[in-house]
């Protein structure tokens, strides 16, 4: 996670979708216990009850999801397949983006 400079990893077998495991993970269930990294295994740290959301879902309720559960990371499913992963960073760049629209939509309507 650290070579590619990611947060996640999603948790696979034989195409089924196990979890994610996260440095928030790693961090809290391997280094403050003092357990050693390299007899731990995912299984034992990995988050498997995380809500999961569509691509049709809005970025609002993504959003809500995110804060109600305090998670950074949730699994994207399309028809039971895993598709992808929405992050805390995904949701608020795209709040971002969306509030300088609507900021730059209500400065012409201003401006004519």
């Amino acid at each position: 996670m650290a070579e590619k400079n990611i947060g996640s990893v999603v948790v696979m077998q034989n195409d089924e979708y196990l979890g994610i495991m996260t440095e928030r993970d790693y961090s809290r269930k391997v280094i403050l216990k003092e357990k050693n990294s390299m007899t731990t295994k995912v299984s034992e740290i990995m988050s498997t009850d995380l809500p999961v959301v569509s691509p049709a879902d809005s970025i609002e309720h993504c959003m809500q999801l995110m804060t109600e559960k305090n998670i950074r990371y949730m699994p994207v499913f399309d028809n039971n397949k895993l598709t992808g992963i929405i992050s805390m960073s995904d949701v608020v760049k795209e709040t971002i983006l969306a509030q300088k629209e609507t900021i730059n939509q209500l400065q012409n309507y201003i401006n004519s």
